[in-house]
């Protein structure tokens, strides 16, 4: 289960909304997504479901959202500063975090038949930007296609989110509204897109490549609480492998 990002995401669509969820204490906001998703959880586990992996909420502050959102309102609101909103968020994401991880232990200690596993997926994505292992930290080439929107992130060692054109349906498309005169700030053009592999697609969703890659550590995790076999193979060769699936698809208008 990897969810409860697009409950936040929903509050992004108002001005009204997203300017309270920033400005103010934002724990019961968050504990309200969290008992949402332990009852799907409960309501899984008297249909007998036994095991679950539940996965952390990615940062919202490091996805091209938290720069492409305008609904702010600076006038009225705490913050004067672009920047200071997705630090926000990407707090608001911790906390999010550490209400989930709370109430996943209250669970597995009142389930005896159950049991549900905790991966908390940020370090990964710092790692994944700062092109380290996801294992032992050393530097690592993901071979990721970076394009610099020239704001500063909070723990990322080059100053950059990246993304390249999608030209699709998803409102959220970096392409529409007061980036479409700016597109060089996160895209590139279409005919490249076979040789961009970036971190995202469009404003909040990781691709197909960035999936692929976070496999191999989600396989890892797995491996080291002995539910199945750890990988055999290197990262280097889990990227190789996500690599020769990533020029075999073909790019569609």
């Amino acid at each position: 289960m990897w969810i409860g990002g697009n409950d936040y995401l929903e509050s992004m669509n108002s001005q009204k909304e997203f300017t309270k969820l920033i400005d103010n204490d934002s724990y019961q906001f968050s504990e309200n997504i969290v008992n949402n998703i332990m009852n799907s959880i409960t309501k899984l586990q008297k249909s007998s479901a036994k095991n679950f992996l539940v996965m952390s909420l990615p940062d919202i502050g490091m996805t091209p959202e938290a720069i492409l959102n305008n609904n702010y309102n600076f006038t009225s609101g705490k913050f004067k500063k672009k920047e200071d909103i997705y630090y926000r968020l990407s707090e608001i994401s911790q906390i999010h975090n550490s209400i989930l991880k709370q109430k996943i232990e209250a669970l597995n200690a009142y389930s005896q038949r159950s049991h549900i596993y905790y991966f908390d997926i940020n370090p990964l994505l710092l790692k994944f930007i700062n092109q380290k292992n996801f294992i032992d930290d050393t530097p690592f080439n993901y071979n990721l296609t970076y394009i610099n929107s020239n704001f500063s992130f909070q723990g990322f060692e080059k100053n950059t989110i990246q993304m390249p054109c999608y030209k699709g349906d998803f409102k959220r498309n970096p392409i529409w509204g007061q980036f479409k005169s700016n597109k060089n700030l996160f895209c590139i053009e279409k005919k490249d897109l076979n040789f961009t592999k970036s971190l995202f697609w469009d404003s909040v969703h990781p691709t197909s490549y960035t999936h692929c890659l976070l496999s191999y550590a989600v396989h890892m995790h797995l491996g080291n609480l002995n539910l199945i076999n750890k990988p055999k193979h290197s990262l280097f060769d889990h990227r190789n492998f996500c690599e020769a699936g990533f020029y075999e698809r073909k790019v569609y208008n």
